[in-house]
């Protein structure tokens, strides 16, 4: 079940990304008594064709049927669109109308990684990189003090892991709290879902290509 509920999460990733061109998701799971329900939201602009199996939906149907659910797909009503609570806050605008840069704070043990992620992200017009931190302790601190839009996180890391680390910066009640995106080494499934329930908006590996 975990290995289909983690594909059925990539595919819907991957849906959005390619036919809606979001750049922003919300993945939510959430562990009920007897079923299990996977939410992906996004900031896409593409829609569901009527008959409703269009844009890679077929596969997915098939997948969650052969374990007795089913898939809703399509845009959400006006008053609660865009791509969630913890997205939806992710980019604003400056007084002078241009959006405002997404502001980043790094967070890895490993100075070369974090030094990485910088040389890649800041070439970009559009991102800022606010802060980094080498232990999940010092995550949550500067997250509170910076109030980044994402926390890029590494998960196996002294003093404070990756995982708990992410489990308190998402629940500040704080409005507007910045979302986490889970980047490790380890293609491991229990990471997967470890990060999810912890409030994590999305799970890459370090060895991804630069632009996915």
């Amino acid at each position: 079940m975990s290995q289909a509920a983690y594909r059925i999460v990539q595919e819907a990733v991957t849906n959005a990304v390619k036919h809606a061109h979001a750049t922003t998701l919300d993945v939510r799971i959430r562990y009920l008594a007897r079923e299990l329900e996977i939410d992906v939201s996004d900031d896409g602009h593409g829609g569901v064709p009527a008959a409703g199996d269009g844009l890679g939906l077929i596969g997915m149907r098939e997948r969650v049927a052969a374990h007795g659910g089913e898939v809703e797909a399509g845009r959400v009503p006006a008053a609660g669109s865009g791509p969630g609570p913890h997205a939806a806050a992710r980019r604003g605008r400056r007084a002078d109308g241009v959006s405002a840069p997404v502001r980043v704070l790094l967070v890895d043990d490993q100075h070369l990684v974090r030094t990485g992620f910088r040389v890649i992200l800041e070439v970009e017009d559009d991102i800022e990189v606010v802060g980094e931190a080498a232990d999940g302790q010092r995550a949550v601190s500067m997250a509170a003090a910076l109030r980044p839009d994402v926390v890029l996180m590494d998960v196996e890391m002294p003093v404070l892991d990756g995982l708990e680390a992410t489990r308190r910066i998402t629940g500040d009640a704080t409005p507007g709290g910045p979302a986490v995106l889970i980047l490790t080494t380890f293609d491991r499934d229990d990471y997967l879902f470890a990060a999810l329930r912890a409030g994590a908006s999305g799970f890459l590996l370090k060895n991804a290509p630069r632009r996915t």
